[in-house]
């Protein structure tokens, strides 16, 4: 993965582990319905600080259809691995360790649950919530960061650009960025971190294979600033920041906002 011109790569599953080193409440999201949903990120590796981070997900069936989801995840580096989930008529299925339960798969990634391509039987009537959190136990507690769902079509525009408020790299907080890629060509995206008087302090350049994953740590420092996502060259990727609090280790997830001007 490629991410600055200046700062040096870091391996993603060590990003992600310092990226979800959590807190104790978690946030509250909007849970879509749909038939294609996507998770950004997930995980099922060791992080830092002896920590071992799994990823928690939810799924309810909210027809009185059974039908089939492909599960596709997205992993660093490219490829992708699919397997199928039945869901009977309201059924809920519950993983607590989505990857390995599901792909018996160690590191991070994204996941799209998609129930209208599947055949047979592939519909928009196939509507589904999820809830997905990152979690890990520890001898203080478990902590977690609730991942917000995404519509796999609404990623960074090439037109119009995204911005991620509430960012901030110093003595007290960390901040990761990362993209997942469900297009079969490469996305280039270049983020503009901003000071909180609106300076330009940086910019990183994230490359996400086709049918990828990538994720990056910001090394600017910045207080209360904010980051500028502009897509550069690719089909909408679904990116994402969490700012961490070095502290306590409280973890929040998110979610560029588009901007049209």
């Amino acid at each position: 993965m490629h991410i600055a011109r200046t700062a040096v790569v870091c391996l993603a599953f060590l990003l992600y582990g310092s990226m979800v080193e959590l807190g104790e409440s978690p946030q509250r999201q909007a849970i879509p319905s749909s038939a294609r949903l996507l998770i950004p990120t997930a995980a099922n590796n060791p992080g830092q600080f002896g920590a071992v981070f799994k990823t928690r997900v939810s799924i309810v069936n909210v027809t009185n259809r059974t039908y089939t989801i492909y599960a596709t995840l997205y992993r660093n580096g490219g490829g992708t691995l699919v397997r199928q989930i039945t869901m009977g008529s309201r059924q809920a299925r519950n993983y607590e360790n989505f990857l390995q339960d599901v792909f018996s798969y160690s590191g991070a990634a994204g996941v799209e649950l998609d129930a209208v391509l599947a055949p047979p039987g592939g519909t928009d009537l196939n509507q589904f919530v999820v809830f997905a959190e990152v979690y890990t136990d520890s001898a203080n507690g478990i902590y977690k960061t609730v991942v917000n769902i995404s519509d796999p079509s609404d990623g960074l525009s090439l037109t119009d650009p995204s911005i991620t408020p509430g960012v901030s790299v110093d003595g007290d907080s960390r901040t990761n960025i990362g993209c997942v890629n469900t297009a079969t060509t490469q996305a280039i995206v270049n983020v503009d971190v901003y000071s909180n008087t609106g300076g330009l302090l940086t910019t990183y350049f994230l490359t996400v294979p086709a049918s990828g994953w990538a994720q990056g740590g910001v090394i600017q420092t910045v207080s209360g600033g904010y980051l500028v996502w502009r897509l550069q060259f690719g089909v909408s990727p679904n990116c994402f920041a969490v700012v961490v609090d070095n502290q306590s280790n409280d973890g929040s997830f998110i979610q560029p906002s588009k901007v049209v001007n």
